[in-house]
Parts: structure tokens; C-alpha cells; sequence
């Protein structure tokens, strides 16, 4: 992403080339930043607030002291014409008693973010070479990068290199029981030495390079219950250590819920008809109209306690109403990809939940999406991709949503999606739909568990990995390969390669294995 950075300094003359080398090391540094100074060249207060007014800038760097050569602007005038919204540095060649009053002016403006020395950002400055240790620029980098971070709300924590690759491990279906009392330690072991093998799969694809991120796309339980999320916590935990990314919670989990992660009791629980007897008694009854609708959203509660211990989840809103799950994924724009994740299992009280997308999930989804990943005539727009349990397309089988027509509608606005990442199938899918003029990578990965009581022995086994090459820091590429159990072993059994082609993903290679 690129950052137009306003310098106000009434020494920029001198001090352009110094200004432009910092820029320099801040992109070299964090690549996703790249800034761009412009630099106020008139003494002038109404010039200085139409500049501010006509332009679009990220941020303010301000001179502490601007009465030197300057005579018609000072930081008094810089902090009272600044937008509140708009981060603001304050730099200096001293800080001492002579701009103490200039310091505290400063201070008490809301979005005045940090103050730096001159030496911080000259690296080779001449004048404190003996009084000072020279070069800190890794803390005005810091600084100047989380201001930016801050704003535009990025996690610069997730520092990929400008050509480095973004790798994505597309798991689903865990469809994790509770290990009870009955079952001994073996079995957990079982499960943990599985989730290893396929890690050390997953690293070995990779050349050891870590995944950048887990995308989990629902039925992590069999049926929702908050045993079942405890073990599965206790899972995903070692899996993600074995891929040695650390602790939990993690920003780079990406979660949607499945059908069977809708806790069933909880939703059929609007039905229940409640009576009290002479004695105080209470009668319970399973009616056949809904008695309390309200019940209904608390059927995905499991669901998002267990969540809440494995990833920070942006929600468009925090209402528990499962049926307007849905979150937008902004925080990793500067590497240019941006996700969202929606339900597409509408919990309800008379059965098995429904296979469908809110339309206003939808809509809400779309008018947001559109302030960041919109389709005009500009040059780096960020890849976006979907999470959801049931493909949103038509499929052979009964693997897609009910409503089709409301995400197709859906893509033709502000919702381009390049991506799509399903489950629910229990099969390895990859392949390429067209929506309109919309073209569609949809990667459907099969069930992750080993066979459970009540699947099919000869369900598939296995994920997804999915890697977008990028170059100056935009994705060009995708290839998705598919890996599956072959006796005991995990490995590559196919792979689709596109190249991305006016914004859209054309297939130019495919290798079944």
C-alpha cells in the first residue's frame, strides 16, 4: 500500500534527500508501507490549509520549531489545521527547554502519535554525531509504520518480503468427537500424530517456509456440543505449534462455522412450551410452532466461545445471532489480499439448519467490501477471498447453498470475489467457475478427520494448500495443489496453476497426480 506522507518543515530543502533515504528504509524494512513524501513548500497558513483540504494524505510529519526561515506558519498553526483523523509526528533537531512550549502545544492534540529527533531519521546527521548514538532509525520506522498501521487499521506485525509468497493451508470437516473416559489415551495420541504427519506434509511442500495462514472452513464439531469444541482446541492448538507458528489465539486463523458446528439442542430449544403444574411443577413440551424465536441465535454460542480462544475475529458487528455471522478480513491489506468469511448454515429450530447466505449479510457485506476492494480504473486492487462451509456456486452435488442467485447478484456489485474456500463436500475440489463476467477459483477441501462412527469409511481425507505468488508486494499467481491420505502417508494428488489476468484468475496448468 502506498502512503502520501505531508512534511511540514521549513528546513525541507535542506533536509529532501535525508527525507527521501528514510522513506527508503521504512519500504526496505516494512514493504507493505510504502510512503511517499510531499513536501509543503510555501510559508503560507491558507496554502497550508488547502493543501491539507485537497489532498489525501495518511499523515502529518511536522517540524517542532517552524519560526526559523518561516515566518507565517508554526506548530500552532499545523495542530489546529490538521483533521483529528488524520496521525501526526512531530520531529526535532533538540528537545530541550528552548521548544518545551512547542512540545506540550503538540502534546495536547489527540492525534499527535509520537515525537522524534532529527537524528532518528538522518541517519548520517553531522550535527549530533558526538553527542548522541546515530542511526535509530529502527524506532522512527517503528513509529512512523504504526501510526500508518493504526489508521488504516493493518497488522504490521505480518511483514512479508515485496516478492514473497502468501501461503494459505485450506483445512475443513474435523468433525471432532469428544474423547470420553471410555476411550483411552491412545486414541488422543492417534489424533495428535495424524495432525503432525500433515504438518510436517505441509512444511515439506513448502521448503520449511511457513504457512502465512490456517483458513478453516466449518464442522469442526460432529454436533456442536462444548466438549467436542474442547477437544478440538486442544487439536488445533498442537497443530498449529507443530507448524511452529506459535501460540493461540493467532490473527492469521481464519474460521467459518459449518452446519454441524449449529448446536441442534440450543436451536430446537425456541420449541420448547413451558407450563407450570399446581404443585409448581414445571411441564416441558416440544411444540410445533416456535415459542421463542429469540432462542434460535444462541444455537452457534459453542461455536464462538470456542472461536474467541483461536483467533481474533473482525465481525462486522458483534451481535451473537448466528444468522448474521459474517466478518471482513482488512488488517492485511498492505500485502493485498483482503478476506471475509459468512455462514451459510442458518441455525433453526424445526431441523437440520439451512444451506443458505443471508441477504443481508450479504448487502452489508458488499457496501463495505466496496470501500476497500473497489473495481474502477486503479492499478493494485487487493485479491479477495471468501470463506464459507457450502460452495456458493452450483455443484454437481449438494455441496452448494440454496439461494445461488442472491451471491451471484452478490458478485456483480462491490462483492468481486477471486477466491472461494468451502468445506462440506468431503472431497478435494478445485476448480474455476464463470459469474457474469466474474471468474471464480472455488477450492473445496475435503474432510480433515480420520473416519468418525457415523461417515463413510471411504470418505476422503486430506486439505488444500494454496500459494499466491506475489511481486512488489501484489499477487500475480495462484496455484492450489491437494493433498489426501494414501495409506499411511500424506501427499500431493493434483494441482491447478492461474495467472491473474484483469483482475481475474485464467487456469494455465493442471497435473493430476
Amino acid at each position: 500500500m502506498k502512503h502520501n506522507i505531508l512534511i511540514i518543515d521549513d528546513e525541507w530543502s535542506d533536509r529532501q534527500t535525508a527525507y527521501d533515504k528514510f522513506a527508503e528504509e521504512i519500504k526496505k524494512r516494512y514493504s507493505g508501507f510504502e510512503v511517499a513524501f510531499v513536501y509543503q513548500k510555501k510559508d503560507d497558513r491558507v496554502d497550508l490549509k488547502m493543501n491539507l483540504m485537497q489532498n489525501s494524505y495518511s499523515a502529518v510529519i511536522t517540524d517542532a520549531v517552524l519560526t526559523g526561515i518561516w515566518k507565517n506558519i508554526s506548530i500552532r498553526d499545523v495542530v489546529e489545521l490538521v483533521p483529528e483523523k488524520m496521525p501526526m509526528a512531530v520531529v526535532s533537531d533538540r528537545w530541550d527547554q528552548t521548544n518545551a512550549q512547542e512540545l506540550m502545544y503538540a502534546w495536547n492534540k489527540p492525534n499527535c502519535r509520537t515525537f522524534l529527533h532529527w537524528r532518528d531519521i538522518d541517519i548520517k546527521d553531522e550535527k549530533h554525531k558526538h553527542d548522541y548514538k546515530i542511526g535509530q532509525i529502527q524506532y522512527a520506522i517503528q513509529s512512523i509504520v504504526y501510526m500508518l498501521s493504526d489508521k488504516e487499521k493493518l497488522d504490521p506485525h505480518l511483514n512479508l518480503s515485496p516478492d514473497e509468497d502468501i501461503r494459505i493451508v485450506h483445512i475443513s470437516d474435523l468433525h471432532t468427537k469428544q474423547i470420553g473416559s471410555e476411550q483411552n489415551e491412545d486414541a488422543v495420541q492417534r489424533i495428535f500424530n495424524k495432525a503432525q504427519t500433515c504438518a510436517r506434509a505441509i512444511l515439506k511442500h513448502w521448503q520449511n517456509k511457513l504457512p502465512t495462514f490456517l483458513a478453516f472452513t466449518g464442522d469442526v464439531s460432529d454436533y456442536g456440543s462444548p466438549s467436542q469444541y474442547e477437544m478440538a482446541h486442544k487439536w488445533i492448538q498442537y497443530f498449529y505449534k507443530c507448524l511452529d507458528l506459535g501460540k493461540l489465539p493467532a490473527k492469521n486463523i481464519l474460521y467459518v462455522p459449518g452446519n454441524h458446528d449449529v448446536n441442534i439442542r440450543l436451536a430446537s430449544s425456541a420449541r420448547v412450551s413451558i407450563s407450570f403444574g399446581k404443585s409448581g411443577a414445571i411441564n416441558t413440551k416440544i411444540a410445533a410452532n416456535i415459542q421463542q424465536p429469540e432462542l434460535i441465535k444462541y444455537a452457534y454460542v459453542p461455536f464462538n466461545n470456542y472461536l474467541s480462544k483461536i483467533t481474533d475475529c473482525p465481525f462486522l458487528d458483534q451481535d451473537i445471532d448466528a444468522n448474521q455471522f459474517v466478518w471482513l478480513e482488512l488488517r492485511f491489506r498492505h500485502l493485498g489480499i483482503i478476506f471475509y468469511g459468512i455462514n451459510t448454515s442458518v441455525a433453526n429450530a424445526s431441523g437440520l439448519p439451512d444451506r443458505k447466505i443471508n441477504v443481508e449479510v450479504l448487502r452489508r457485506l458488499g457496501e463495505k467490501l466496496g470501500e476497500f476492494a473497489c473495481r474502477k480504473n486503479e492499478d493494485n486492487l487487493p485479491i479477495v477471498i471468501g470463506l464459507g462451509h457450502h460452495c456458493p456456486v452450483a455443484a454437481a452435488d449438494d455441496g452448494a447453498i440454496t439461494n445461488l442467485k442472491d451471491f451471484e447478484e452478490y458478485m456483480q456489485g462491490n462483492g468481486k470475489t477471486h477466491i472461494f474456500l468451502h468445506g462440506h463436500c468431503h472431497e478435494n475440489i478445485i476448480r474455476d467457475s464463470s459469474i457474469g463476467d466474474e471468474r471464480l477459483v472455488i477450492s473445496g477441501a475435503p474432510s480433515f478427520s480420520q473416519p468418525a462412527i457415523d461417515r463413510p469409511e471411504d470418505t476422503f481425507r486430506g486439505f488444500n494448500l494454496l500459494t499466491l505468488a506475489r511481486q512488489n508486494n501484489q499477487v500475480n499467481s495462484l496455484t492450489v495443489h491437494s493433498f489426501g491420505w494414501l495409506g499411511t502417508t500424506v501427499k500431493s494428488i493434483g494441482s491447478r496453476s492461474y495467472s491473474l489476468q484483469n483482475q481475474n484468475f485464467i487456469e494455465t496448468l493442471q497435473t493430476i497426480q
